[in-house]
């Protein structure tokens, strides 16, 4: 698939385990925001607050972004767009391309463009508003094999609409996994993530959060980071 690290880098609604002992409850934050798929609409965006335990003496603390949340950021509400615009080549030109593609965005292969790999990624792990604008920025590329293919180009869309997300909820998940890093690990790149899952649904967090504290029981474990990139990686089909 794809992700802001390498092609793919919100918590949705209801209460999730991000990691043994981590809760993470979100709440709706309204704003405003113009442009993109769908003209000006209102997104809802998750304010999280966490209560986490871990094993052995102490807990981790509770933390949270608090009220209010970020103005003009992209959220949970879109403007109605299904996953089906992916595929509909009256909407989205490179759905009519050739598969000439390699792996490499080089057009000597038979792979069909990665940008629909990564709209198919977008709708299924990142909220609407997210998901939208994603594919909004896809479908200006062109249909041509050497712009279908271009890998660069969807990493740019990825990276754009990735930082364009709201923070609320990924700042308070990243500020946790990084408290659950192992004493003495600095190594967890924290506002890397921040940007990387800010358009995430709840579950992928909550799958990330099951993996990196499977990746960290192992012996010998993983840095703290190397745990994230791997976890990152196997959630975005990377």
């Amino acid at each position: 698939m794809l992700s802001h690290r390498s092609i793919f880098a919100s918590v949705a609604f209801g209460t999730a385990l991000l990691a043994s002992g981590c809760t993470i409850k979100a709440t709706e934050t309204s704003n405003t925001v113009g442009g993109g798929a769908g003209g000006g609409y209102t997104t809802t965006t998750s304010t999280t607050t966490t209560t986490t335990t871990s094993s052995g003496a102490g807990g981790m603390g509770a933390g949270g972004m608090g009220a209010g949340g970020q103005p003009e950021c992209l959220g949970t509400q879109g403007s109605g767009q299904t996953e089906a615009v992916c595929d509909d080549s009256t909407k989205t030109p490179i759905a009519a391309a050739t598969a000439v593609c390699d792996d490499q965005g080089g057009v000597s292969g038979s792979n069909p463009p990665p940008g629909i790999g990564a709209c198919h990624g977008g709708f299924r792990l990142w909220v609407a508003g997210a998901a939208e604008e994603l594919w909004y920025c896809l479908a200006q590329i062109g249909v041509e094999p050497a712009n279908a293919c271009d890998l660069e180009q969807v990493s740019n869309c990825v990276g754009k609409v990735s930082a364009l997300s709201c923070t609320d909820a990924s700042s308070s998940v990243c500020g946790q996994l990084k408290a659950y890093c192992p004493q003495g690990d600095a190594t967890f790149d924290e506002p890397s993530c921040v940007v990387d899952i800010a358009p995430w649904q709840d579950q992928p967090m909550v799958d990330l959060g099951d993996c990196m504290t499977t990746a960290l029981a192992a012996v010998p474990a993983p840095t703290c980071q190397e745990a994230y990139v791997a976890c990152f990686d196997q959630i975005t089909g990377n």
